[in-house]
């Protein structure tokens, strides 16, 4: 069975919306349930790079290892993809509906 998306606290996250610091200390399980599989995925002396995609922006997650839970997010970053400014809630709102898209089929 797929894992379940995590459950967003709105107190925390204003609209339900994450912030990117909210990824942090996520697990690589957690942040595939949230996220699915990273678009692009780098491995480099046990450090892992998962970055997600959209037409207009791209969201750098940086994964160390954690002891006994796999590996846990310590680093995250916002970027536009060259097409100007983007706000970084915007574009993870983009990335959660991608995926709560994939999951309903």
């Amino acid at each position: 069975a797929a894992p379940r998306p995590i459950e967003l606290d709105p107190a925390v996250a204003p609209g339900g919306v994450p912030r990117a610091d909210l990824f942090l200390d996520l697990t690589d399980d957690r942040l595939r349930a949230l996220l699915g599989s990273p678009d692009f995925r780098r491995r480099d002396n046990g450090a892992e790079l998962w970055q997600y995609r959209t037409a207009t922006c791209s969201f750098d997650l940086f994964l160390y290892p954690a002891a006994g839970r796999g590996h846990a997010v310590k680093y995250v970053d916002v970027r536009d993809r060259g097409l100007g400014a983007i706000e970084p809630r915007a574009c993870l709102t983009d990335l959660l509906t991608r995926h709560a898209r994939a999951i309903a089929g």
